[in-house]
C-alpha cells in the first residue's frame, strides 16, 4: 500500500506543472481589430434623453476586458477625460452609455449650454496589469454632442431694439381658464416681457452668462460671441415670450389695454384706455370713476383690466381669488394683478373693488397698471 501511495504522489508531481500550463492563457495581448458602431462624426442631441450604444469586434487576445474611453477633439488619449468599462463588468465589446454620463463627458470636453462639442472615443483593452489603447484599422471616432439647455434662473434682455437698453425678463405667467381655478403658476422655463421693442440688436443672456439669440422662424440659439445680432422681433408693444426648453420665442403685439369700471352693468361699462409709460406700465386718470349706488343694490365699485391682442385675444387681469371682499383692500396681496381669460365666467369676476363710500362715486381717480417682475401690481388712487 505504501508503494503505491508513492507511486501516485510522483506520478503527480511528473503531470502538474504541464496541467497547469495548459490551463494559463499565453495568447498575447491584442486590441480589438475595429470599432463598428456608431459611425464617424456621429450627432446627437442630448436634451432627447437617448442612451448612446457603442460597440467593437471582440479583441484575439483571449481572455480580455474593455474600457472605452473618451478625450476631447485633440485629444491624444493619453490622459483621458472620461473611462468606463464596457458591458457585463467589461467584458463585452460593447457599451450603453446613458445620457447623464454622456453630458458629463461633453461638459468635461468644454460643451457649454445649448451648445455642441466634439468628442473622440476609442477601447482600451486589458489582460491581468497589461493595457492596450486603441484598434487595429482605422481611427479614433468622434462624437458631436450637444448638450441640452440648462433652464435659466434670470435672464436679460439687452440691445438696441430693447426698450431702455436692457430689461429683466420674468417667469411667464400662465392664464387662469376657469373660473374656480384661480390663477396661473410662473413657468420654470419660459420668460416673458410686457415691453415695446424697436428695429436694432437683441441678445439674451443668462445668470451664468450664457448668451442666446432670437432667430427667425421662431427659434432660440446659442450665441458664441459677445456681439448682439439684429433682432428679428417686429418693432411695436408686444407680449415677447421665450420658452428654453423647447426653445423657441414669439411676439405677440398688444393693441390696447383698458381699465374696466362697472362691470355689473357689461353694455355701458366704463372702459378707460390706458396709456404705455415704458418699463411695462400703463397709466390713466378716469375723471368721473363710477360705483353703482341707486341703480344697483347696494355699494358696487368693481373694477380690473383688460389687453388686447393682435388676433382678437384678450386678457383679463385682475386680483387672486374671484370674488374679492371690499375688507381685504390694503391687505397683503390685494394690489397684486393675474392673468385670466376674458371669457372665464360672469362679467365682474376677478375684479378689485374700492372703498364704499361716497367720495369715491364720480371721483377722479388715476389707475396704474405694471406688468414687470415677478409680481405684476396695480393701483388705484383718489385724487383731491
Amino acid at each position: 500500500m505504501k508503494k503505491i501511495l508513492l507511486f501516485i504522489a510522483a506520478m503527480l508531481a511528473l503531470t502538474g506543472p504541464s496541467c497547469t500550463r495548459k490551463m494559463e492563457d499565453d495568447t498575447p495581448l491584442q486590441s480589438p481589430k475595429a470599432l463598428y458602431l456608431p459611425r464617424d462624426n456621429y450627432p446627437l442631441d442630448l436634451s432627447t434623453g437617448q442612451s448612446l450604444l457603442l460597440e467593437w469586434e471582440y479583441s484575439m487576445g483571449g481572455n480580455v476586458r474593455y474600457q472605452v474611453i473618451f478625450d476631447k477633439e485633440n485629444g491624444d488619449f493619453s490622459n483621458p477625460i472620461f473611462a468606463t468599462l464596457s458591458d457585463n463588468s467589461g467584458f463585452l465589446p460593447s457599451a450603453t452609455v446613458p445620457v447623464d454620463m454622456l453630458i458629463s463627458i461633453a461638459r468635461l470636453a468644454g460643451g457649454q449650454s445649448g451648445g455642441q462639442v466634439t468628442v473622440r472615443w476609442t477601447v482600451r483593452t486589458f489582460k491581468g496589469l497589461d493595457f492596450v489603447t486603441g484598434v487595429q484599422q482605422g481611427n479614433p471616432r468622434r462624437l458631436l454632442l450637444t448638450l441640452p439647455i440648462d433652464l435659466p434662473e434670470s435672464v436679460r434682455l439687452s440691445g438696441t431694439a430693447v426698450e431702455g437698453g436692457s430689461r429683466m425678463m420674468e417667469h411667464w405667467l400662465a392664464i387662469g381658464d376657469s373660473e374656480t381655478s384661480g390663477p396661473g403658476l410662473r413657468s420654470d422655463s419660459i420668460f416673458a416681457s410686457y415691453i415695446r421693442m424697436s428695429e436694432g440688436t437683441l441678445m439674451l443672456t443668462n445668470e451664468t452668462g450664457s448668451k442666446f439669440c432670437l432667430q427667425a422662424g421662431g427659434k432660440v440659439a446659442l450665441l458664441e460671441s459677445d456681439v448682439a445680432p439684429a433682432s428679428p422681433v417686429t418693432a411695436g408693444l408686444a407680449l415677447l415670450k421665450v420658452d428654453f426648453e423647447e426653445l423657441k420665442w414669439s411676439a405677440t403685439p398688444i393693441s390696447n389695454v383698458w381699465f374696466w369700471n362697472r362691470p355689473w352693468d357689461i353694455e355701458n361699462a366704463n372702459q378707460s384706455q390706458m396709456t404705455y409709460q415704458g418699463d411695462g406700465v400703463w397709466t390713466v386718470t378716469v375723471n368721473s370713476f363710477n360705483i353703482a349706488l341707486e341703480t344697483h343694490t347696494g355699494y358696487d365699485s368693481r373694477y380690473h383690466f383688460r389687453m388686447d391682442f393682435a388676433g382678437a385675444s384678450t386678457d383679463r387681469i385682475g386680483p387672486s381669488k374671484a370674488d374679492v371682499q371690499v375688507s381685504e383692500i390694503g391687505s397683503d396681496g390685494f394690489t397684486n394683478a393675474y392673468r385670466y381669460s376674458d371669457g372665464i365666467g360672469n362679467q365682474w369676476a376677478y375684479s378689485w373693488k374700492t372703498l364704499e363710500n361716497d367720495d369715491w362715486d364720480g371721483g377722479s381717480v388715476t389707475v396704474t397698471l405694471t406688468m414687470m417682475g415677478e409680481t405684476y401690481t396695480h393701483t388705484i388712487t383718489l385724487n383731491d
